[in-house]
C-alpha cells in the first residue's frame, strides 16, 4: 500500500481508536502513538543496490569448504581505523556464520588487516581450503541523527592454488529523515538501535547468500548452474 494511503487509513483509525495507547498499520511498519497526539512513527529503510561481481568461478562446489576469514582492511583515511576494521570484520564474519556459507569459518582476529600476500600463507598453515578477506571502501556512521553508509569489497582465494575465485562489492545506505509535518499529524522515522550494525548485516547477508549459492547449491530450491565463463551464482553478466 502506498505510504500516503496508509497515512490516511491510519488517521481514520485514530479518529475511532478511543482509549487505545497506540495503533499499528496492517503491515506492522508504522505506529501512531496516541500518548503523543498527532505523531506517526515509520521504520527507516535500508537501501542496497545490486552486488557487483568482478571475478567469479565457472562451477559450483560439491560440498562446502573450510575457510579462514581475515579482518578487512580500511581504504578510507580516518582516525582510529583499526577499531573500525575489527568491529566491521567481526560483524561480517558473524553474518557469514549465520548464513552457513562455509562448513567452518575461522576468524583470524589477532592478525593485521587483510593483505593477500600475508593472509594466504596463514590460511595454508591453518589448513583452510579458502581464504576470505577484503576491504571496507567507505564508512560513514551517522548514528541516530545522520546518514549511515558502508561499502565492502570481498575476495575469496583457493588456498592450495593461490587463485582468486571471487571478487565482489556491495554497499548499503540507511538515510536519516527529519520529521515531516502533514496537515493533521507529524511523521517521524524510527531508526534501528544500531544503525551501522543493521546496514552491515544487510550488506554482508547479501554477499554471504551469494557465496552460499556457490558452496552449497543443493541447499537452494533452484540452485544456479554454470554453463560457461559468463555464468555465476547470480546468473549471466
Amino acid at each position: 500500500m502506498p505510504f500516503s494511503l496508509r497515512l490516511w487509513t491510519l488517521l481514520g483509525v485514530v479518529l475511532i481508536a478511543g482509549g487505545c495507547a497506540s495503533v499499528h498499520d496492517s503491515a506492522g511498519r508504522g505506529a501512531i502513538d496516541l500518548t503523543t497526539p498527532g505523531t506517526l512513527y515509520s521504520d527507516s529503510k535500508i537501501y542496497r543496490g545490486d552486488i557487483q561481481v568482478m571475478v567469479h568461478p565457472n562451477v559450483n562446489l560439491e560440498q562446502p569448504p573450510t575457510a579462514l576469514f581475515v579482518p578487512l582492511g580500511l581504504t578510507q583515511a580516518m582516525h582510529d581505523s583499526l577499531p573500525v576494521s575489527e568491529g566491521v570484520s567481526r560483524q561480517v564474519w558473524q553474518q557469514f556464520l549465520s548464513e552457513g556459507t562455509f562448513s567452518t569459518l575461522e576468524l583470524a582476529d589477532m592478525t593485521p588487516p587483510y593483505r593477500v600476500d600475508l593472509a594466504l600463507p596463514l590460511a595454508r598453515a591453518k589448513g583452510a581450503d579458502m581464504l576470505v578477506g577484503g576491504y571496507i571502501t567507505y564508512y560513514l556512521d551517522g548514528g541516530q541523527t545522520g546518514n549511515t553508509k558502508i561499502s565492502l569489497q570481498l575476495e575469496v582465494y583457493d588456498v592450495k592454488t593461490g587463485d582468486m575465485l571471487w571478487s565482489i562489492a556491495h554497499a548499503g545506505l540507511l538515510p536519516y529523515r527529519s520529521a515531516r509535518d502533514y496537515l493533521l499529524l507529524q511523521v517521524k522515522s524510527r531508526m534501528p538501535a544500531d544503525p551501522m550494525g543493521a546496514v552491515i548485516a544487510a550488506v554482508a547477508g547479501d554477499m554471504a547468500t551469494l557465496l552460499h549459492m556457490w558452496t552449497s547449491p543443493q541447499s537452494f530450491a533452484s540452485p544456479r548452474t554454470f554453463s560457461g565463463p559468463a555464468e555465476s551464482a547470480f546468473g549471466r553478466f
